[in-house]
């Protein structure tokens, strides 16, 4: 079993956090742009000023425009924030144990260990 995240290595992963849902935001601000200039700029705007649940809402609504990835991946920052917040970061959902703090390094969303996270896509699978 891994030990329990530390508050130092707590504090890079909340940073680390911080940082992609900005750099996401970002990108998702230049792929509005690139898809329709004329309109482009003015959603893009709205989409980088506006408030996360906002942003769930604009992007319902550009419905001709796949951009689920940008979306899920929000909603996974926004999520593990939360379980910092909670102080639930770091402890798979399913089972309770900590999660690596290497598998935290290469996917610092993750919910579950990595033995729940192979059961529970096996499940979805079947």
């Amino acid at each position: 079993m891994s030990e329990k995240l530390t508050g130092f290595q707590l504090e890079q992963f909340k940073n680390l956090l911080h940082d992609r849902f900005y750099m996401v935001r970002s990108d998702l601000y230049k792929e509005i742009l690139s898809i329709d200039k004329e309109y482009g700029s003015k959603i893009a705007e709205t989409v980088y000023q506006a408030a996360t649940a906002a942003l769930a809402h604009l992007l319902a609504g550009l419905k001709r425009i796949d951009l689920n990835h940008y979306l899920n991946e929000i909603k996974d920052i926004e999520a593990a924030q939360t379980r910092i917040t909670e102080n639930q970061y770091g402890i798979c959902q399913d089972c309770g144990y900590p999660i690596y703090f290497k598998r935290l390094l290469a996917f610092p969303t993750a919910k579950r260990c990595v033995a729940c996270q192979r059961l529970y896509e096996k499940a979805k699978n079947e």
